[in-house]
């Protein structure tokens, strides 16, 4: 079973297992049925959820075996991404200061605009800094080792997702499409931030693997 999970090919292969997953889920059923499946707050979206925590029992199970404290890091990073998820980023404020309705609206005081920036300039240079400094070999490594294959799959899920959601979606609604169209563009945004938390899952058994077998 490890020299199965631990390759490149198992990644891919889970990643194209749970497409036609999802296809055959939504294919058979109506436009309404697929709607409700990855509406906001809907089935694909709570699955988000239980696997973030997942990924967060495992990355403690790991940790306590290996004793690697890169763990704390991998524990950090999917309880951030959850909290994304549960939307906790809008709690104080009705928008998500990740976008330019939260600095152009004038129903949000001056200074959460002046705190949510500075929280978000601070996010964007530490992703440079990180870009800048770990890409290219993180890249190279990717064609190595198979868990940062995954952990690539997982960043570039992401990135998608925020281009369906900001961009996509937008352009839809500013092309005046019907809302089929943007509740479908909201479903395939779910469907994409779901295996976000699976290429982790995977990442981390893949870790568990690679680091095992050194120990």
């Amino acid at each position: 079973m490890e020299t199965i999970i631990n390759t490149k090919r198992f990644t891919i292969l889970t990643t194209i297992l749970y497409t036609l997953i999802v296809i055959v889920i939504c294919a058979p059923y109506t436009a309404k049925h697929f709607h409700y499946v990855g509406r906001e707050n809907g089935v694909l979206e709570y699955t988000s959820n239980i696997g973030y925590v997942v990924a967060m029992i495992m990355a403690i199970i790991i940790g306590i075996n290996l004793r690697k404290k890169i763990t704390m890091a991998w524990i950090a990073l999917f309880a951030l991404m959850l909290m994304r998820e549960c939307s906790l980023h809008k709690l104080f404020t009705k928008r998500s200061m990740f976008g330019d309705g939260f600095y152009l609206s004038p129903e949000i005081p001056i200074i959460k605009k002046i705190i949510g920036g500075t929280v978000f300039l601070a996010i964007i240079i530490a992703a440079m800094f990180c870009l800048y400094k770990y890409a290219r070999d993180f890249v190279t490594q990717c064609r190595k080792t198979p868990w940062r294959f995954s952990l690539l799959l997982a960043i570039m899920c992401t990135a998608m997702s925020i281009v369906v959601d900001k961009w996509v979606h937008r352009l839809v609604k500013k092309l005046h499409g019907s809302l089929h169209t943007c509740k479908m563009c909201i479903a395939i945004e779910e469907s994409i931030e779901l295996l976000i938390p699976i290429a982790f899952i995977v990442a981390m058994v893949q870790y568990f693997y690679d680091h095992k077998n050194v120990e």
